[in-house]
Parts: structure tokens; C-alpha cells; sequence
């Protein structure tokens, strides 16, 4: 595949792809094509992958995507040999400059690297040694590792993310395969140290000083390392604990490890120089010439690391010329660090220090002059944009100004130490025994006071390896890594911890209830919609039903009525704001009030249009109800914002009201915990490559979105107009079926054909309602459940009808994998105020659920106000034989209705060239 695509010697390939075999697989697949490879992982930040890319001049990427045409290209024997000093692989670091740094090595590197075992590693040659892979993939020790299990006949396995930063998961997966040898960082280590797998024989520690280290009964061995080299160049195995560990001796007998002075004189043994010694297929720097001049003065290659030789030969470090960081194992400069920050609009200077605190924990502060100071959130959101992980500051403070010097240089020696409780919130106490044991288990990881049930871990300085301290010591409450990772404070671990090992939804709805939960996007996106015109009903569900009293009794129907609403927590809920500011739900049953029967003698019609009127959105509660008498009449007039209900949750609303007033059972209340499991589901969503994916495609420039307006009004007017499709049902649900489509995707690639005849342009997209009821227990739930997903087109590039139905249909299943996260270009919302939405309504006609001789009052036309443009609003009745019905409600202060059936015609032509 990559000789097809012309990649020869010199030409870089970009491998990103998840942590599996594929990697590794990809790696031999370049070096046999002669070529030099990146390794990242997917979730590798994409603003960094971007400048890799740029920086590197990628030719072709290796990814999930193309990994199936790979798979599909016929396989070529034999290889490309290269020279030792062709172009072989490139690891990129953290740089001074203010961007990564690619440091670029040669393929005589790879028999370094196979030679680097023979010392301290014989033992694990082809005795059925299992490897496990904990490093990420785009660290240089992953490079040796794999060259390590491949030239010594090792079997790898390859740990996830969250198994390789938990302890207890990765103890249990070393258990399970055997696992005798593997590569742990100082700072992991010292976090099992105590209680390793007992399988565990050898393990290689490096990329930070191991000081304070040791485990009975394994053999650790410390690596002198770095980028620049691919291969440990000194060695020492931890035969106890030392204060400062050795770095140890050559890792081979002719390897000349140099002390050099700062005139590139050597030192006696016992006193302090440079570390220095010849690297020969180190090539530089990409692009960085000066930096590459600098690291190879003298023609030898130099560390940046201050170091004498002990008189038994070992080598020990003892500090670091550069400001360069090791940290947690990771190469971290400032520099990089800081010019990010400073792109932050409102941060003028900003500096990064490392401290080192108890237990030999590393962490960065970093500090900002600005008029006033950010949150910590905000900070470290804008940093997570374009930085790993382990880059990310555990504090932030603001300075009035940065020290400086006598020679006008900062002064990091003046930096105040952080105040580690600074990040801490107004305290709350434990409510709980699991509560006050997290906190406490917070206060000693971290080495704070007073931790509070809302305190942020990570506010309070928590970073990876903390984390996993704090899973290892919390480990028999089941808390784990990544629950600390997402809950964060120990209100919401122990919510999570409550959860666990139950599967009863009734019984995790109950414990939902308990906290506050976020809403959904579009809930969201209809409280800002409301929150921007306060005087807007457009969105108001109403139910308006006349009965004779002669069917139902109004005592009988105000009981049931009360009776769904306690048994439906959507309707003892209000929304308000937590303690970090966030919109949330909480569920609070006092507020729901008796439903009140009024006698009417005026005119029922006008009682009724004053009866809808605007919510007030905060801390109350989101529908209002009421029975009124009039005559021979009961009237049930209920008015429910569209944040609480969708079509579908009315319907079911309508039958658990029916199910009530017979005095039958009621289905169980899931919302809740819909609403948690929702919300978990896109917090991981968040940081997927495809919801990225799908974000680039809708954000694009140039996609008409609407029809242009045709005329201009000032009144908050909503136009309805009524139209029919030129054939009847039966005819589209077939033709459906032979496209392996549905009727709603119709109506989504006819919307899309029909705005791009109208506006004359190729490029356009809609949007369509998708009501999430993907699951079972989803499917009666009473509450709002609906997402909206985009589709954009190039009708320059889809000239078949068939294309755009399989367009539509791929990019619409992509959208509901990924209908937790908002996808509209607004960003933050979903529902582009712009963009036309698709609302397919299907299998209920309300007039047939009631009984006999029952007016349904209708009232659409009445309200005002619309959250968009235009909404194209097909009802599908169950009616076969008869055309599909649909609604287009739109904005009549833009749009004049001749415009409007214009539109509706090129909808029902496009219709018919799908059918």
C-alpha cells in the first residue's frame, strides 16, 4: 500500500491509530518500505497532530480509515533495504520553542537498540517472555520495547489507556497473561511497589529519577534514556532503596560516557560536568538547525544533564542546565507550555516552574499576569486544546508581575509556591461514611486540609499518577481510575461507587435522583433559545381537550393527573445552577401542586390562549396544568415546554394518563437515570475522533443552510402551510426498503436537494430530529430525548440520487453513534438557529387515544415565536394508502408563503426522483 502510494526512503508516514497490534504492524510495514514513520495515538491532541503534520511534511497517514483499504491491497514480498543513515523514525517532544519537537533518528539505530538488550536482559530471551505494554505508543521506549519483544521472541500485550492507569487493572492484567517483564515509570512504580503481580520478574524503570524505589523479590532496573538516543545508555539495577538512585554504567563495555566542563574539557571523576558522549545516527532536530548545533557541539552529542562518575564507575545525575522538566516520565518544556497560555486572550506574561512536593511527586504551577484572575477550568480547557495530558499545569496563580532578574531574565527562583487549597471550594461537609473517606483519601494524596464534598481533584493539584494513588488506596470501595477522572470530587465518586454492581434501572434511577444531573444539548439549546426572547411560546407544547361530562368525571381526571405526576420525576423537576455554575437538574417532588378545577363562564377560547404564556426558567418547575367546567364540558388545558417533552415522550404521556384514570399500573421512572447514563455517555463522546470528525464537516464555510428571505417583517409570527407528497406512503416505504433506508432519510436527502435548486447552490445542509430511543428501556421513557444531527452535502460531488441516499445515510448513523454531544455548528447547542430541521412524526394520532367525541383544541397558531427558520414536519398516521402529510412551519416575518410552496414543490419532485 505504500509503495502504491509512491513512500520510499526519506518520506515520512504518519501512524495514528488506537493501542492495538496495528501499530506495531504499520511500524514494520514502513521500515520495510524503506521509509520513516510518526507514531501518535488517537486521541493524540488534534491541534499538536495538525503541527506534527505541517511540521513533518507528512506524505500519507496510516488510520483507522485507511486501514481498510490497506487491509484490501494485495500484498508485495521482499523489502527496501536502507542505508544506516537513511531517515528511520522521528519521536516528538516537547519543545522550547513553543511547538513539538521532532527528533529525528536514523535506521543504524535499530541494532543499537536490539544490542541495548544484551545487558541486564539476556534472561528474558526466548523463554516465552511476556511483555506488557503500558508507555504510550508515541514515547521512544515504546519504539525499544517492540524492537526489545520482537528480536528477543516476546509476546506483547498491549494495555488500554485506563488499564494502565489504574494499578488495581493493571496488577489483575499482569495476573491474567503471565506477564513477567514490563516498562513503569519512577512515578507508577513507586504506586505498586509495594504489592506487585507476583508474576512480575523484570521491570525497566526510567525517564525520571527512580529514587526511593524497590521491589522484593523483581528485578528493576534503572534507565539512563532519553529521545536523542532510543536506547538506555547507562543501566543500574536497584538492588535497595537510594535517596538518589545511580544512573548507572555504560550499557556497553565500549561506550565512552563523557563529564565535560562547560569548555568541552573533561572532569575527574567526583566532580559535576555535562553529560555528554558520541550519538551517531541522532540526525537533529526537524527544522531546528540551531537547536540540532547546540545538542552536537564538539561533535559529540550533549544532554542538558549535570552528572559526576562515582569511584565504583557508576554515573549519578544530579541536576539540569535547561529548563527542560522530566515529569511523571514525560519530557515537558515550559516554554511550550507558556506560549499557549499566553494566546489566551486577557493573559499578558505567563511562566512554568516545576515543584517537587512529598513522596517525590513532580508538578507544574503556572503563572499569568492578567487584570483579573481565570478560573482554573477555563485554564486548563484552553491548554487541553493543544496539549497532551501531562502537560496541563496542576496550578495556576496570577502575578501583579513576573520577577525578573538583574539581567531583565525571569526569575524563577523568586516564583511563589502555589497555595495547594487555593483551588478549593467553599467547604461542604460529608454527608456520608463514603463522602468523609474520599475526602480524607483526597487531603493525604494530595497533602491539603479540609477537603470538601465539591472540591475538584484536579483543582487541587491532582494529576495522573496522584490519580492513580488515590484509585490504589480507594480500591476497596471499587473506585477506580477513570471514575476519579470523571467524577472529579468526592460527592460524585461516591454517587459512582453507589452505582456500581447494580443493574436494577429502577434502583439506579432512585440513586440518580439523589444529585443533580446535566441536561441534554438540546435541552440546553431550547433554555438559551427561551432565555433569548423571554416573550417566545413557540416552543410551548400544548394540550388542549375538550371532554363531555358524560365520559369523564373531572375528580377522576385530576387524580390521574397527579398521579403521573409523581410517579414521573421530569415533573417534579426544576432547573438551576450547581456549585461551579453549571445548568443542572434537580428533582424537588414539594414543588409539584395540586391540580386545581375552575369553573369558566366566559368565553373558553380566550381562557385558553392566556392559560399559554412563557416559562420562567429557573427553579420552577416547567409545565403548568389545569381543568376548567364549563357547561356540559371538562376541559383539560396542559402547556409543557419543549425542555421537558419531545412528540414522543407526549404520546407516552397520553397513555400512562389513560392508564392512570382506569387505575391501572404505571410504567417505571428511568429519566434520571437516562439523564446520568446520557451524560457519562458524552463525556467519553467528547474526546473521540469522530465526534471531531463530524464537528470539521458541519463547521465548514460556504453551506447554505436555509433559503435566503424573500421578504422582511417585524412581528413574531410562525407561517404554517400545509402540503402532501405527490404519492401515497406505501410506494415510499417500499422504495425505502429496496435503498436499505428509512422514510425520514427520504424526506432528509429531498430537503437537501430541494434547498439546493432553490438557492442554486451544490453545497447545503439540513438538519433532522433523531429521538435517541435507541435502547429498550428508552423507549417509554417520560421526559425529552430528542438530538439533532446535521447532514451537509456537495452536490458537486453526488450527481446519482443513490449517492445522496447513501450519503445521508452514512453521515446519519455516524450522528446517532455520537447524538449525546451537540454536532451543530453553534458550537455549544445543537439546532443552528439557521439551519432547516427535519421532524418526523410518526405512529400516533391523538385523536384516536381519546374517547369518543373528544375535541383536541389547537392552538399553533396562537403562539409566537419560532427557535429557527424553518421546520419541515412530515406525519406519518399509519395511513398506507394515502399520501404522507407534512408541515412546514417557518419564519413569516423572512419568508412569504408563495416562497415557501416553491419549496415545497422542489421537495415533492425530489421525492419522487428518490422513489
Amino acid at each position: 500500500w505504500l509503495v502504491n502510494n509512491g513512500i520510499g526512503k526519506e518520506d515520512f508516514v504518519l501512524i495514528i491509530l488506537p493501542r492495538d497490534a496495528r501499530p506495531f504492524i504499520s511500524m514494520l510495514g514502513v521500515w520495510k518500505a524503506g521509509a520513516a514513520f510518526i507514531l501518535l495515538e488517537d486521541d493524540y491532541v488534534p491541534d499538536r497532530v495538525e503541527a506534527i503534520k505541517r511540521e513533518c511534511e507528512c506524505r500519507i497517514e496510516i488510520n483507522a480509515e485507511t486501514w481498510h483499504e490497506i487491509m484490501n491491497t494485495p500484498s508485495r514480498s521482499g523489502f527496501v533495504r536502507a542505508d544506516d543513515h537513511d531517515l528511520c523514525f522521528a519521536i516528538y517532544t516537547s519543545g522550547s520553542t513553543g511547538r513539538p519537537k521532532g527528533v529525528l533518528h536514523e535506521y543504524g539505530r535499530i541494532r543499537w537498540i536490539q544490542a541495548s538488550m544484551e545487558k541486564n536482559m539476556s534472561d528474558l530471551v526466548d523463554n516465552g517472555t511476556v511483555m506488557g505494554m503500558r508507555v504510550p505508543l508515541y514515547f521512544i521506549v515504546a519504539v525499544r520495547l517492540f524492537l526489545n519483544a520482537i528480536n528477543g521472541g516476546m509476546r506483547i500485550v498491549v494495555m488500554t489507556r485506563e488499564t494502565g492507569r489504574d494499578p488495581v487493572k493493571m496488577n489483575a492484567l499482569f495476573l491474567k497473561y503471565n506477564v513477567s517483564f514490563t516498562y513503569l515509570t519512577p512515578s507508577i512504580l513507586r504506586v505498586i511497589q509495594g504489592s506487585p503481580a507476583r508474576c512480575l520478574k523484570v521491570i525497566m524503570s526510567g525517564g525520571e529519577p527512580a529514587n526511593d524505589i524497590w521491589v522484593e523479590g523483581v528485578k528493576v532496573i534503572n534507565n539512563y534514556a532519553m529521545s536523542e538516543t532510543g536506547f538506555p545508555i547507562a543501566q543500574f539495577v536497584l538492588d535497595k532503596r537510594y535517596d538518589t538512585a545511580p544512573a548507572g554504567k555504560p550499557v556497553f563495555d565500549d561506550f565512552n560516557i563523557r563529564i565535560l566542563d562547560e569548555k568541552g574539557c573533561d572532569v575527574p571523576d567526583g566532580e559535576k560536568g555535562e553529560i555528554c558522549f558520541e550519538n551517531p545516527f541522532f540526525r537533529g532536530y526537524r527544522n531546528l538547525p540551531e537547536e540540532t548545533e547546540k545538542a552536537l557541539r564538539f561533535g559529540i552529542f550533549h544532554t542538558g544533564d549535570m552528572g559526576l562518575r562515582n569511584p565504583d564507575g557508576n554515573i549519578s545525575i544530579t541536576s539540569r542546565i535547561s529548563t527542560l522538566i522530566k515529569i511523571n516520565g514525560n519530557r515537558v518544556e515550559p516554554g511550550e507550555i507558556e506560549a499557549v497560555l499566553r494566546k489566551l486572550p486577557g493573559i499578558g506574561s505567563a511562566v512554568v516552574k516545576d515543584f517537587t512536593m512529598k513522596r517525590h511527586r513532580v508538578f507544574l504551577c503556572a503563572y499569568y499576569t492578567a487584570d483579573s484572575d481565570f478560573p482554573y477550568k477555563k485554564l486548563r480547557n484552553h491548554l487541553a486544546k493543544h496539549l497532551p495530558h501531562y502537560m496541563i499545569p496542576a496550578f495556576f496563580m496570577r502575578l501583579d508581575k513576573i520577577p525578573l532578574n538583574r539581567n531583565g531574565k525571569v526569575d524563577r527562583f523568586a516564583l511563589p509556591a502555589p497555595d495547594v487549597n487555593a483551588g478549593a471550594k467553599p467547604y461542604a461537609a460529608p454527608r456520608t461514611p463514603e463522602e468523609e473517606r474520599i475526602c480524607k483519601a483526597f487531603e493525604k494524596t494530595l497533602n491539603v486540609e479540609r477537603v470538601g464534598i465539591h472540591d475538584d481533584f484536579f483543582d487541587l493539584g491532582g494529576d495522573s499518577v496522584s490519580t492513580a494513588i488515590l484509585a490504589a488506596g480507594l480500591a476497596d470501595l471499587q473506585v477506580e481510575y477513570r471514575d476519579v477522572y470523571s467524577c472529579r470530587t468526592p460527592e460524585r465518586i461516591s454517587y459512582c461507587v453507589r452505582k456500581k454492581g447494580i443493574s436494577d434501572l429502577t434502583e439506579l434511577n432512585k440513586i440518580a435522583l439523589t444529585r443533580y444531573q446535566y441536561p441534554t444539548p438540546f435541552q440546553t439549546f431550547f433554555y438559551d433559545a427561551q432565555l433569548n426572547d423571554l416573550k417566545q411560546t413557540g416552543e410551548n407544547n400544548f394540550i388542549g381537550l375538550r371532554f363531555s361530562k358524560d365520559v369523564i368525571s373531572a375528580g377522576q381526571l385530576k387524580a390521574a393527573l397527579e398521579t403521573v405526576f409523581k410517579q414521573y420525576s421530569i415533573f417534579g423537576s426544576v432547573l438551576t445552577f450547581n456549585h461551579d455554575g453549571e445548568l443542572v437538574w434537580q428533582y424537588v417532588p414539594d414543588k409539584i401542586v395540586p391540580v386545581e378545577i375552575t369553573p369558566v363562564t366566559g368565553d373558553i377560547d380566550e381562557v385558553i390562549m392566556d392559560f399559554i404564556k412563557p416559562f420562567r426558567l429557573n427553579h420552577e418547575l416547567l409545565y403548568r396544568c389545569r381543568i376548567f367546567t364549563k357547561d356540559d364540558e371538562i376541559i383539560l388545558a396542559m402547556d409543557i415546554s419543549h425542555i421537558i417533552a419531545d412528540g414522543t415522550m407526549m404520546r407516552h404521556f397520553m397513555e400512562e394518563l389513560s392508564a392512570a384514570y382506569c387505575k391501572k399500573a404505571l410504567r417505571d421512572d428511568h429519566y434520571y437515570y437516562y439523564l446520568d447514563s446520557s451524560h457519562a455517555s458524552r463525556m467519553k463522546l467528547e474526546k473521540s475522533r469522530e465526534v471531531r470528525r463530524l464537528r470539521e464537516m458541519y463547521n465548514k464555510k460556504g453551506y447554505r443552510c436555509n433559503p435566503s428571505p424573500d421578504i422582511s417583517g417585524h412581528s413574531a409570527v410562525i407561517g404554517v402551510y400545509q402540503a402532501k407528497t405527490n404519492h401515497i406512503y406505501r410506494d415510499y416505504e417500499q422504495h425505502s426498503k429496496v435503498l436499505n433506508t428509512s422514510i425520514n432519510r427520504l424526506f432528509v436527502a429531498a430537503a437537501l436537494m430541494a434547498l439546493s435548486r432553490l438557492e442554486g447552490e451544490p453545497k447545503v445542509s439540513v438538519e433532522w430530529y433523531y429521538n435517541g430511543r435507541d435502547e429498550k428501556w428508552k423507549e417509554d421513557l417520560i421526559g425529552m430525548t430528542l438530538s439533532a444531527i446535521p447532514v451537509a452535502v456537495d452536490f458537486d460531488q453526488l450527481s446519482d440520487p443513490r449517492q445522496v441516499i447513501r450519503e445521508v445515510s452514512e453521515q446519519g448513523e455516524a450522528g446517532m453513534h455520537c447524538s449525546d454531544c451537540s454536532l451543530g455548528n453553534s458550537g455549544v447547542t445543537p439546532g443552528d438557529m439557521n439551519r432547516i430541521d427535519i421532524i418526523y412524526q410518526s405512529g400516533f394520532d391523538i385523536e384516536k387515544a381519546l374517547p369518543e367525541n373528544t375535541k383536541v383544541i389547537r392552538t399553533f397558531d396562537k403562539r409566537n415565536g419560532l427557535y429557527t427558520r424553518m421546520q419541515i414536519v412530515p406525519f406519518d398516521k399509519g395511513k398506507k394508502d394515502e399520501p404522507i402529510m407534512y408541515y412546514i412551519n417557518y419564519d413569516a416575518n423572512l419568508y412569504s408563503e408563495g416562497l415557501i410552496k416553491r419549496f415545497s414543490g422542489l421537495l415533492n419532485d425530489a421525492m419522487d426522483e428518490l422513489k
